[in-house]
């Protein structure tokens, strides 16, 4: 039937040692593809900070610590993202910084637990293959829309997308070109010039009140937690065995990482943070192949963050949209086209259904969905085939 129950995560085996294919590199295509994710990570971090009254400069000092500490553990260009649930729910509902602090400690507690007790290895055997692959089509096509509407909402502003466009399909035929190094600086040099307004600075550190310990743990962890395992966990490593086969990380790993960061970096001034598999895409797509492209982006991000103490922020939150809406698109292709992994009808069923669910219902829907067909498919062929013997 073609529905399977397990999928190639780091079969798990990550290089004992470090060899030729461990070794960082920091040139051109490196450095292209470690800006490859700021389509989803800049729009996100910029409106959670503004909107949330987290501090602009501490987070993206963490975040670049972050980038930095993962290029050199794992030798691939593993991303660092916001937590997109806990992230959209905080921006929704205008919530405190002291609520989201909490739901990241809270889900990095947990995810944290998982990978240390061996469950998210355990996990990553479990998930069927073909409900991953949705997951990604899902999320892919999910950024991919969103940079749409973005391109459609300023729709005076194409002649500034096509170039980027261009740039975007070019940087994959190009690695040693740094196209998107030149695309982002010309977005910064836009922004700067647009908008010289600063952003408030809160202080790195406040001590969550009992109202925000029970919004961050009783709201939005338990709404960011599936999509942290399903998609910072599992996917990413399915998507780290393919792109480097015999290097893959193992789920374990993965969430072990996802839950340090976090107890690390939030109480001191940090966002929620994760892995996830549309940022591995997009820094793949524009040409990283090692941990250097990470190390990169972290310096980069340090060094914002600590401009950012001093000037204030009219670049980066000025950053042209339709800038950001390309890079989305490109990100969100490049995540899509993993599902055409997955073959035979009931396998492509579980996907498409998977997909579409995580595209326009959420990863609840979407996965739950995906998950029941599987199981419905599943039982049916072994209704089949146990169905000859019991009529002989």
């Amino acid at each position: 039937m073609g529905v399977t129950t397990a999928h190639p995560v780091a079969g798990s085996a990550d290089a004992a040692g470090v060899d030729a294919s461990d070794r960082l590199r920091f040139g051109p295509a490196e450095w292209s593809g470690g800006l490859g994710d700021l389509g989803t990570f800049l729009p996100v971090t910029v409106s959670l900070c503004l909107v949330c009254d987290l501090n602009l400069a501490a987070v993206m000092i963490w975040a670049g610590v972050l980038n930095a500490v993962t290029g050199l553990l794992f030798r691939q260009p593993i991303p660092v993202q916001p937590m997109k649930a806990i992230a959209a729910l905080a921006i929704a509902g205008g919530l405190s910084a002291g609520a989201v602090r909490t739901a990241g400690m809270g889900t990095g507690l947990v995810v944290l637990l998982l990978g240390v007790l061996g469950i998210a290895d355990r996990l990553g055997r479990w998930v069927p293959a073909a409900v991953v692959r949705g997951l990604q089509l899902g999320v892919g096509a999910a950024l991919a829309i969103r940079g749409g509407v973005w391109l459609l909402e300023d729709a005076s502003a194409f002649w500034l997308a096509a170039p980027v466009a261009a740039a975007a399909l070019l940087a994959p035929r190009w690695p040693r070109v740094p196209l998107l190094v030149v695309v982002v600086a010309a977005g910064l040099t836009a922004g700067a010039l647009t908008e010289t307004a600063a952003v408030p600075a809160p202080p790195f550190m406040t001590l969550p009140t009992a109202g925000e310990w029970r919004t961050g743990l009783l709201e939005l962890a338990p709404a960011q937690l599936p999509l942290t395992l399903l998609n910072s966990v599992v996917a990413v490593c399915v998507l780290s065995a393919d792109y480097f086969p015999g290097r893959g990380v193992s789920p374990g790993k993965m969430a072990t990482s996802v839950g340090a960061m976090n107890l690390l970096s939030v109480p001191f001034g940090g966002m929620p943070v994760c892995h996830g598999a549309g940022g591995l895409a997009a820094q793949y797509h524009f040409g990283a192949r090692t941990g250097g492209a990470v190390v990169v982006l972290g310096g980069l991000k340090i060094a914002a963050g600590l401009a950012l103490l001093l000037v204030p922020a009219g670049a980066i939150t000025a950053f042209p949209r339709p800038i950001l809406a390309v890079l989305l698109i490109a990100a969100g292709w490049r995540l899509a086209s993993a599902a055409g992994a997955i073959r035979g009808r009931a396998g492509t069923g579980v996907t498409v259904v998977t997909g579409a669910g995580v595209a326009f219902a959420g990863t609840l829907w979407g996965v739950g969905g995906g998950l029941a067909l599987w199981a419905v498919l599943w039982t049916a062929e072994r209704v089949r085939h146990r169905s000859p013997k019991e009529s002989g």
